[in-house]
C-alpha cells in the first residue's frame, strides 16, 4: 500500500479502472487538538462517508489532483494546498462492492488530511449532506453502527478510524 497520497501512481489508478473498477478517493480531516473527525452523512440515501469522490475512465488525475478536486468541488472553507494532499498518508485502502453496473467493484484510498479547523469547512451548495463532527472515539462508535452504509464500507472506514487512533497514542 502506498504510504502518501503522492504514492498512489497514476499507473496504479489506471490499471484498476482498465479492470473496471471505479477508483474513490476520500479524505479523512482530523483535528489533533480537539481529536475529531468530520464525517458526512449523505441526505439522499442515508449513508456515512467521509470527503471525496470518485475518478472518472477519462480522468487522467494523480490522486493527489483528484483528491484536491473533490475537495474543492463539495466543501466551503477547506482549501488544502497540493504539497499537503500529495504529502498526506494514506490510512487504508480496499476494495468495496458498487452499486454502479459499469463497474466490478469500488476501489477506495482513504487518505489523512490533518486541519486545526474542521468546524469552519461546510458542504458546497450543491450538496445534499450534513456534516458531522465527532470525537475521534465516538466517530468509530457512529460508523460502526451505522447501518445503512454497507457493511464493507463500514470495515473499510472503520480500518482507517482506528489506525488514526493508533497513530494518535504514539
Amino acid at each position: 500500500m502506498a504510504r502518501t497520497c503522492k504514492g498512489i501512481t497514476r499507473k496504479r489508478l489506471h490499471k484498476l479502472q482498465s479492470q473496471d473498477i471505479r477508483v474513490t478517493i476520500k479524505a479523512i480531516f482530523y483535528n489533533p487538538k480537539t481529536e475529531e473527525v468530520l464525517l458526512i452523512h449523505n441526505a439522499d440515501d442515508g449513508k456515512v462517508s467521509f470527503p471525496g469522490g470518485g475518478l472518472e475512465r477519462e480522468d487522467k488525475y494523480s490522486a493527489s489532483r483528484a483528491l484536491r478536486r473533490e475537495i474543492l468541488e463539495e466543501l466551503h472553507g477547506a482549501k488544502p494546498s497540493m504539497q499537503k494532499v500529495r504529502n498526506a498518508p494514506v490510512l487504508s485502502s480496499g476494495r468495496t462492492p458498487t452499486e454502479r453496473r459499469h463497474f466490478k467493484a469500488r476501489h477506495v484510498f482513504i487518505i489523512l488530511l490533518r486541519r486545526r479547523s474542521i468546524d469552519k469547512i461546510w458542504p458546497a451548495d450543491h450538496e445534499h449532506v450534513d456534516f458531522r463532527v465527532l470525537p475521534l472515539d465516538r466517530a468509530i462508535e457512529y460508523v460502526a453502527n451505522h447501518e445503512l452504509t454497507p457493511v464493507e464500507s463500514r470495515g473499510l472506514y472503520i480500518r482507517a478510524l482506528l489506525k488514526l487512533e493508533k497513530q494518535k497514542r504514539t
